[in-house]
């Protein structure tokens, strides 16, 4: 009975682990966009980064505010704020959990600053845009 127990264990801590999130600075000279052009939405929201999860205290202790989208549901950007991608890029990988049951894959988080404030949006926002990236996480 015990060895079931310790399987079980191993593999909750083994499902549960190894999710990462790293920082690449200067991946790109900052760009600057009129932020309905870069979202092509006359609405963006900010959705804040709540504390408790290691991505989100990741991000905060890099002074991330939120996360920029035309889906959030709090603090409205003016469509004509102007963004700047600061080239900064950070990379998710989920844990095996994620990966292999929820289905996720790594994905990359640009970050933009508006009004002096620091956000992110996700690499499939600004699909339209080509970003010269010269970052190669190790």
């Amino acid at each position: 009975m015990q060895y079931i127990e310790y399987i079980t264990i191993l593999a909750v801590i083994s499902i549960s682990g190894c999710s990462d999130i790293k920082i690449e600075k200067q991946c790109f000279e900052p760009i600057h966009y009129q932020a309905n052009k870069l979202f092509q939405s006359s609405e963006i929201r900010v959705e804040p980064i709540w504390g408790g999860h290691p991505r989100n205290d990741y991000l905060k202790d890099h002074n991330v505010e939120g996360h920029l989208s035309p889906y959030g549901g709090f603090e409205k950007i003016s469509a004509s704020s102007q963004l700047t991608l600061t080239g900064n890029i950070y990379k998710i990988t989920p844990n095996i959990g994620e990966r292999y049951i929820g289905r996720n894959s790594e994905y990359l988080l640009f970050e933009v600053t508006v009004d002096a404030k620091k956000y992110v949006i996700s690499d499939q926002i600004p699909e339209h845009i080509l970003l010269p990236l010269r970052c190669f996480f190790n």
